[in-house]
């Protein structure tokens, strides 16, 4: 017990523990009376040894809806002692079995103390809870709707603060435009100065100006309503009432860690979150657009890639989708790693499925 809690120290978490093995229903009950007061979003549970059937119901069903994480330790081999000392396997084989009886989930893990692979996996939990836990206090924006036919960008709005636990507000692509138009001249030079540092221009001062300034606009936004991550819906309003396209404004947002999609994409704007609250880098939010004869899969999109995801000279060209003039996008190579996952968050049915995969990233043919 001593050795497990010096431990979790090591996992940058609020612990408390209960600082008696409990061998009784009483012990479970003076256990479950010492929590009573804490809010808590995750139990370990320590099978030691094999514990009374009716003591492990007992405590299964008053801990059934915190998420549980069962923990069973390898029997030592004592030279003093001639049999199995713990037995711990057993107990955890038949709470185990109780657990899927009851149809509560759990987590669990076997081996010593100091196991790695178990202290891997409870990181995993932790993690995961802590992105359940953000995903339930964040608040997304969509400036717009959803881009022209692209059905599956929205989502059962009941059905995903229940399930998923974020708040989605909409904002207008109008009120934005004008937000923008009223930037001062002097915020947008100290910004352009910056970026033609480490960004060369394709193209007129006015339209990136014009980014420069939604790009500022929508800053003052998240600051003033509170917004954790957010869609834009990228066309056609922006060009018609602007004149742009704003795939500068989306890599420059991701870059500074506030996670936006385009196109109103709300499960791909999730699934972005969750990565960066996994990894705290921005992802590639892409197309799949190619599979070639050497089964390699190619992911592209029109050019709102984080800047910092280039390994070279970064460009803001002419917008390559919509061309004529209709603003710009961004352009570059971008690192390679040996390991990467693809994931996307997608809802059926009023539920959520979360696909991944992994793989490595290589150069592009072109």
């Amino acid at each position: 017990l001593n050795q497990t809690m010096d431990r979790i120290q090591s996992l940058n978490v609020d612990s408390v523990y209960y600082p008696t093995v409990a061998m009784d229903i009483q012990g479970v009950n003076e256990a479950l009376s010492y929590f009573e007061n804490e809010k808590l979003d995750m139990i370990l549970l320590q099978i030691c040894t094999f514990p009374m059937g009716e003591m492990a119901m007992h405590l299964l069903s008053k801990i059934a809806h915190t998420p549980l994480f069962l923990w069973g330790f390898e029997d030592p081999v004592v030279d003093t002692y001639n049999t199995i000392p713990l037995n711990s396997l057993t107990g955890m084989t038949m709470i185990t079995s109780y657990l899927k009886r009851m149809r509560i989930k759990f987590s669990y893990g076997y081996g010593a103390v100091d196991s790695d692979v178990v202290w891997g996996k409870i990181g995993h939990m932790v993690r995961a809870l802590y992105v359940k836990k953000q995903l339930s206090i964040a608040k997304f924006a969509v400036i717009g709707t959803r881009a022209p036919g692209f059905y599956l960008c929205e989502v059962n709005q009941v059905a995903f603060k229940q399930k998923v636990g974020v708040s989605v507000e909409y904002y207008s692509v109008g009120v934005l435009v004008v937000a923008a138009k009223a930037i001062s001249q002097d915020r947008v030079d100290q910004l352009r100065v910056t970026l033609e540092k480490t960004v060369s221009v394709d193209g007129t001062r006015e339209r990136f100006e014009k980014n420069i300034r939604v790009y500022l606009a929508v800053k003052d936004l998240i600051r003033q309503e509170g917004i954790t991550a957010l869609s834009i819906k990228c066309w056609p309003e922006w060009q018609s009432q602007y004149g742009i396209s704003v795939c500068p404004v989306l890599a420059m947002l991701n870059d500074d860690g506030v996670m936006t999609s385009c196109e109103g994409d709300i499960p791909g704007l999730t699934t972005m979150y969750i990565q960066y609250l996994l990894t705290n880098q921005p992802p590639f939010f892409a197309d799949l657009v190619n599979i070639s004869r050497a089964k390699v899969l190619k992911a592209w999109h029109c050019g709102h890639a984080p800047l910092k995801l280039s390994k070279g000279p970064i460009s803001f060209i002419e917008h390559p989708t919509m061309r004529n003039g209709l603003g710009l996008a961004v352009q570059f190579d971008m690192i390679t790693s040996d390991r990467i996952t693809m994931a996307k968050l997608s809802e059926y049915d009023n539920d959520y499925r979360l696909f991944f995969t992994t793989g490595k990233s290589i150069s592009p043919d072109r």
